[in-house]
């Protein structure tokens, strides 16, 4: 079996290399911020989330243990950090909200045009509306339409079944109608 280029930056970050680790933050970054993006309302958490991320993989590179590949390992560490940083904040959200909003409308009104308002608004929309989506389902569905993973890589990151994401990404577009028709 080959070693893949993945495999050759962590080796040399495992030997100190800095500049290797930097690689594989540039390779991945950009990924692993949106796959925040899409459990978390805001750009900022995601920047702050994607920063978390590669702190832990940084620390835990040696763990790495190539039984998968290196995109494989860091997206389930995205996903599960993404996940509980929704659960950690999810009760602290629900008291501050009405305020932050209030604040948030202020400036963004005074500060923004009206079209990156908009945006701004249907981003945090569609964030609300993924995170009404069960946790495996919402994790599922993130991977296939912003990392445009495909079944097989997902059921990697997911250590479950390709017919198990199918259907979790059946049952999540099925939901996510439903919502949307809801409101």
């Amino acid at each position: 079996m080959s070693i893949t280029p993945d495999e050759i930056l962590v080796i040399k970050a495992l030997e100190k290399d800095s500049n290797a680790f930097k690689q594989l933050i540039k390779r991945y970054q950009e990924k692993v911020f949106h796959t925040c993006l899409g459990f978390v309302n805001n750009e900022d958490d995601a920047n702050d989330l994607t920063q978390e991320i590669f702190i832990k993989v940084f620390k835990n590179l040696g763990k790495f243990q190539k039984k998968s590949k290196f995109s494989t390992w860091l997206y389930r560490i995205s996903t599960n950090t993404a996940i509980n940083h929704v659960r950690k904040t999810k009760n602290k959200h629900l008291f501050i909200q009405v305020d932050s909003e209030e604040v948030s409308n202020l400036i963004a009104t005074s500060e923004k045009s009206d079209k990156e308002l908009i945006n701004k608004e249907e981003q945090e929309r569609i964030s609300r509306i993924l995170n009404k989506l069960p946790t495996n389902q919402r994790k599922a569905f993130v991977l296939s339409q912003y990392q445009e993973l495909s079944n097989k890589e997902i059921s990697e990151i997911m250590e479950i079944s390709v017919k198990a994401v199918e259907s979790l990404i059946y049952r999540a577009r099925t939901n996510l109608k439903n919502i949307i028709f809801k409101e």
